[in-house]
């Protein structure tokens, strides 16, 4: 059928079509075909159970999941912890899941595991326990293309409420590759805002506004074959209710690490940003030793009023990165560089006060 229809009071022995909806994403992935709609009519989709497609589109026909034209449209978890599984996964092959409202899943709001070229859009996906939207296949291969898009996505990792967080983010993109996280608003995660993870290959961050996120407001672990992080605004309002724990500092802006994998993180390119009043602007966490950034470039980033520094880098085998034609103003006496800078080449920048390093 080319279009399914899914209810919240739906059933799955029925057609599907307008009249007579289903109930489950299960049951309308059954009956849909390449280049058709699945449509949730207006209300509170009520589902404790995962609610998965895994009917594959294709290039010329994408699969659309989105509400009926017009609709209000809430697939709510029912709130928990220590769930098993996500609450929407998605898990075919050219499938777009628009303008719906994902909340309180007792784990992950909205994944993608093993497919291709999906797209997440214009979604709500807020107060799940842990990851809001993560896309994490089992290899690098297994999951290639992702876009998520316009989304808003708040008040998730909740478990991290729980004591010593084992962070998350709002948005994962993790093991995979080429994914693109744009244009979203990422705030009052208990996690981090946004990650590229696990050895993600060539995944990008461009457009999006993190803030009051715990700890981090972009964190970059482990890239293979370079990310790109650009045009983002992060900052920090001070707001205490997502200062970090027990020290209540403020989240950084972006910071690189690698904590799986092996090697240096190489080809980064981190420009046009705006990071404001993090702790950090930017910042490099040696977990492993050697594991520093290689011919990184940082062009036309603006860093302002950090609390702590506008860079901080640790001890890390860093050679070849460039910092040029970008602004750095501390105005609370905090200095602009810390760290070992070693490994980092500054030109054209302007930098309030001024400091002999740039």
């Amino acid at each position: 059928m080319s279009a399914i229809y899914i209810a919240p009071d739906g059933d799955d022995i029925a057609s599907g079509n307008e009249l007579h909806p289903v109930f489950t994403l299960d049951r309308a992935s059954e009956l849909i075909r390449p280049g058709g709609e699945i449509y949730y009519t207006h209300g509170i989709h009520q589902h404790v159970t995962q609610q998965t497609i895994a009917r594959n589109g294709n290039e010329g026909e994408r699969i659309t999941v989105c509400p009926v034209p017009g609709a209000q449209v809430v697939i709510d978890g029912g709130g928990g912890s220590g769930g098993a599984t996500p609450l929407v996964m998605l898990d075919g092959n050219y499938v777009t899941f628009k303008g719906i409202e994902v909340a309180r899943s007792a784990r992950q709001g909205i994944a993608i595991y093993a497919a291709k070229y999906v797209e997440v859009l214009e979604c709500d996906v807020h107060d799940c326990w842990e990851t809001g939207i993560i896309n994490e296949g089992p290899t690098v291969d297994s999951n290639i293309g992702t876009l998520i898009e316009g989304n808003t996505v708040h008040r998730n990792t909740n478990h991290n409420l729980t004591g010593e967080p084992g962070y998350g983010q709002g948005i994962s993109l993790s093991k995979g590759k080429g994914a693109v996280a744009r244009r979203n608003y990422i705030f009052n995660n208990k996690g981090e805002g946004l990650g590229i993870m696990k050895g993600h290959a060539g995944g990008s961050a461009l457009e999006n506004v993190s803030f009051d996120n715990y700890k981090i407001n972009i964190y970059i672990d482990s890239p293979v074959d370079g990310a790109t992080i650009k045009k983002n605004l992060c900052y920090c309002t001070g707001n205490e209710k997502y200062l970090t724990y027990g020290e209540q500092l403020r989240s950084t802006g972006v910071t690189f690490a690698r904590e799986t994998g092996e090697g240096c993180l190489e080809g980064i390119v981190c420009e046009d940003n705006s990071l404001l009043g993090c702790h950090y602007g930017i910042s490099f966490f040696e977990q492993k030793r050697n594991s520093g950034l290689v011919n990184a470039l940082f062009h036309r980033n603006l860093i302002a009023h950090s609390v702590e520094a506008a860079w901080h880098i640790e001890p890390s085998g860093a050679s070849g990165n460039k910092i040029s034609d970008s602004v750095f103003v501390s105005t609370n006496g905090a200095p602009l560089f810390a760290g070992d800078m070693s490994g980092y080449e500054l030109s054209d920048n302007f930098c309030h006060p001024e400091e002999g390093a740039a």
